[in-house]
């Protein structure tokens, strides 16, 4: 009989076990809105071009002022209307898909950042699997010794978890808390 010559491991473990949050999109959708909150916040200020209050100053002036225009009506909305400022500059136009490159590059560095986890994932997935009532089997030639030695791996285990996983780790963009990880 043949015994396999492989080890064990679950590849990408960390897809699987690690999860982002916020994710993706969720970035996304919080930059675009708050750039249109902030739009939205301009628009509280009050504009004094053809405001009523300057009516009879510009009554005073004479026709052919290019101040005075043609009409001196009061406008809909005294506040302040941005958009209409940058809506055709591509900054504005094409803002959602800068925003998602900008992020989907942040991403994809913290995902390869997240491949360094393998090793420790596959550790702690291996402790999972062990069935430790066979530490209890009367037949074990030193059971005293192999609970001790189960205990030193685990403190092993434990000093090497906290050693290698970083609490916070800054990849660019985003920052990344490994804090429940650990």
């Amino acid at each position: 009989m043949k015994v396999p010559i492989y080890k064990k491991v679950v590849p990408n473990i960390e897809k699987y076990w690690l999860r982002m949050e916020p994710d993706q999109e969720d970035y996304i959708e919080i930059l675009v809105r708050t750039f249109n909150s902030g739009l939205e916040k301009i628009k509280n200020f009050e504009r004094w071009s053809k405001h009523n209050e300057f009516t009879i100053y510009a009554d005073a002036l004479e026709d052919w002022d290019d101040i005075v225009g043609d009409s001196w009506d009061e406008p809909d909305s005294l506040n302040l209307e941005p958009r209409t400022w940058i809506q055709d500059h591509p900054l504005h136009v094409n803002q959602k898909q800068m925003v998602q490159d900008i992020i989907n590059d942040a991403f994809s560095k913290m995902k390869f950042f997240l491949t360094r986890f393998q090793p420790i994932l596959e550790i702690y997935w291996r402790n999972k699997l062990i069935d430790l009532k066979i530490l209890m089997d009367e037949q074990l030639r030193n059971p005293v010794e192999g609970i001790n030695n189960t205990i030193n791996l685990f403190i092993y285990h434990h000093e090497y978890f906290s050693s290698k996983l970083p609490s916070k780790a800054d990849i660019g963009l985003i920052q990344l808390d490994s804090n429940n990880a650990r």
